[in-house]
């Protein structure tokens, strides 16, 4: 008798309120759909069109969540649920690619024998904000040479005062701290290694913000090393309403396609195994990574993070969204990839990668 009066007034309920249940359904199934068809036109321009570098600055993993949250609780609501299940899948199928989550994490690995034939190569890659214009340089230097790279490649070789970038001067600073390293500094990027491992006499200067230093690497294979650091996309300083900010823009992504452009003819001209670490300013939902992903493999495939994250961080973990720093590899293969934290004396984690070069 109790459960025929419940059922009853659910019955009652719902049909009551089935309108209103209608219509809050209506409104997730338009919110799952928006940031489905958000994923859909950033595919289709992402790259391609400068004014949607500013969308494209969203966390990936945003319009992935906003579909699950927001579908849950369509589906769960009373009444026909094929609609809104199939509008989650479609969802989750067009949101899921450039989310930035590493579902090789949830694979078994396949480990990279050390034993295997193929030298090792230790790299360390990170942007220094600004070298160590805030901090205190004992400690900065510390922090890099504890981690004994055969590789270092640095961005950000500058200061900063009143937006004005100021060039420096830290090389007795360097040659002190990496004694045993060849040193190469263009702008603000500084390769440093090892001097067993350094053949190039000078670097090579694919494009303003990418530079390439050719190795040897243990068992006399030869390799190219490319130190990037991509230009932002904006000014965060200049408003949305300003036509500063519009210029800005076009004049970033202008720089930005003209990096990505010599870099990658330059990988198609290089038939060595190849490594190429930095910040690119560039999330996984951002198109111009296609023409990188389309010559060499992410280290970050063997991370054992499921989203992996390098910025801000300055900011709460919570709140640490994006991974703005990449390395690619061919002809090689990582055998670990760590992003570890900077301790403070950066926005960018640090990329720590090993590398087994060549063919397997």
């Amino acid at each position: 008798m109790v459960e025929t009066l419940t059922a009853d007034a659910e019955h009652v309920f719902h049909r009551r309120h089935r309108p209103v249940l209608a219509r809050v359904r209506l409104a997730l199934m338009t919110v799952v759909l928006a940031a489905a068809l958000f994923a859909v036109v950033n595919l289709a321009v992402s790259g391609r069109v400068a004014v949607w570098l500013a969308a494209s600055m969203i966390p990936p993993i945003m319009p992935l969540a906003v579909v699950i949250l927001t579908a849950v609780p369509a589906i769960a609501l009373p009444g026909r649920r094929r609609f809104p299940v199939v509008l989650a899948l479609v969802g989750i199928a067009v949101t899921l690619p450039g989310c930035g989550l590493n579902p090789a994490v949830l694979a078994p690995r396949r480990p990279v024998a050390e034993g295997d034939g193929r030298p090792g190569l230790s790299v360390v890659s990170w942007n220094t904000e600004y070298w160590h214009q805030t901090d205190d340089p004992a400690r900065f230097y510390a922090y890099l040479t504890n981690r004994d790279a055969d590789v270092y490649l640095l961005q950000e070789y500058l200061h900063v005062e009143n937006g004005v970038v100021l060039p420096i001067n830290d090389l007795v600073a360097l040659r002190r701290h990496f004694p045993r390293y060849r040193i190469f500094v263009s702008g603000e990027l500084v390769t440093l290694v090892r001097d067993e491992l350094a053949t190039a006499k000078a670097p090579v200067q694919v494009a303003p913000d990418v530079l390439r230093v050719d190795v040897r690497v243990p068992d006399g294979q030869d390799a190219s090393i490319y130190n990037v650091h991509i230009p932002a996309q904006l000014d965060p300083g200049l408003s949305p309403l300003s036509g500063a900010f519009y210029r800005t823009l076009n004049e970033r992504d202008r720089s930005r396609r003209q990096e990505y452009r010599a870099l990658t003819t330059d990988l198609r001209a290089n038939t060595r195994p190849t490594v190429v670490a930095g910040d690119f300013n560039t999330s996984s939902a951002m198109g111009d990574l296609r023409s990188v992903r389309d010559l060499a493999t992410d280290a970050g495939r063997v991370s054992r993070s499921l989203y992996p994250v390098s910025w801000s961080e300055h900011r709460p973990a919570a709140l640490r969204l994006w991974r703005l720093d990449w390395t690619f590899l061919r002809n090689a293969e990582a055998e670990d990839y760590r992003l570890e934290s900077a301790e403070g004396m950066s926005d960018h984690a640090l990329q720590a990668i090993t590398v087994r070069v060549g063919a397997r």
